[in-house]
């Protein structure tokens, strides 16, 4: 019972290792393999809790005013979580000023504790010491904030902002050109069997505007040379799945077991998927082509 309540509070932090987790044992299909794997995880949860309950307190650390300086830490943490979430829907220019923002911001708070931790210290080498890498790291941080914002506000002017941009949504356009969309399990079986009557190949891209990793795909892997040599006998066809809702992403996601993003199909000459050769996960340009050439 206590191993059940546990789980529950504990539940929003073990999601995301789960999830991975499961979608590995999935794509395997190897029963012993995720069995270990899960056993695996839950002794990684148990056993430091059973470690430090009975160490008596002794491997904790101590409690004390740094803890105040650890809180605010996590603090700072918590505000870089939306920013980090507001990327996907804010502009480019806009997300910058905030990273920015958030870095300078933190490193003047670091700088004024770790001046306050100073005056109440000791004099002694170590603590010198601790001074001083506690500074170099805060140096570092003001300059990497105060080099984006000359970055945002002196190096890069509105008008070149502007051709940059348009630049970047060409090329995009010019790579999505290369991609079929089609929005229905019926229009996709349709593709494929009129790909493989042409003699080609499918690889489908199932992905998300607000999956990071699919535009990762989008900006990293896709247009490269290698990539796109490895699919020359290839329709590329995609489909958008941000709305994961709709009956028809529904029934597309459990006809082919779907259970993340981004996910990338391949199909043979026979229209048959290769589920073993299923690519879940961002995957970089080097390592995707050489697991297409493996597949055709």
């Amino acid at each position: 019972m206590m191993g059940v309540i546990s789980g529950l509070v504990a539940s929003p932090c073990t999601t995301a290792p789960l999830t991975g987790a499961l979608l590995y044992i999935s794509q395997t299909g190897d029963v012993v393999l995720g069995a270990s794997a899960l056993y695996a995880l839950s002794l990684g949860m148990g056993l430091p809790l059973l470690i430090l309950g009975s160490s008596g307190g002794k491997l904790l650390p101590k409690a004390g005013a740094w803890m105040n300086i650890i809180k605010n830490i996590f603090g700072l943490l918590l505000l870089a979580v939306p920013i980090f979430l507001l990327e996907r829907f804010i502009p480019e220019l806009a997300s910058k000023a905030l990273w920015a923002l958030l870095l300078l911001g933190s490193a003047s708070y670091l700088y004024v504790a770790n001046q306050d931790t100073a005056k109440n210290a000791t004099a002694s080498k170590m603590k010198s010491f601790g001074f001083g890498l506690r500074s170099l790291l805060i140096f570092l941080m003001m300059f990497f904030g105060a080099n984006m914002v000359y970055q945002l506000l002196i190096a890069n002017n509105i008008i070149t902002d502007s051709k940059q941009n348009n630049i970047q949504q060409i090329s995009v356009t010019e790579t999505n050109q290369h991609f079929k969309r089609v929005t229905t399990l019926k229009e996709l079986q349709s593709a494929i069997v009129q790909a493989n009557s042409q003699g080609k190949t499918v690889m489908l891209d199932l992905y998300a505007d607000w999956c990071v990793a699919c535009k990762e795909f989008e900006q990293y892997t896709f247009p490269d040379k290698k990539v796109q040599e490895a699919l020359a006998n290839a329709i590329l066809l995609q489909i958008d799945l941000t709305d994961t809702g709709t009956k028809q992403n529904v029934e597309l996601m459990d006809y082919y077991s779907v259970f993340g993003l981004p996910s990338i199909l391949f199909f043979d000459l026979q229209g048959n998927e290769l589920s073993q050769q299923r690519v879940t996960g961002f995957m970089g340009a080097e390592k995707f082509s050489a697991h297409i050439n493996s597949i055709f």
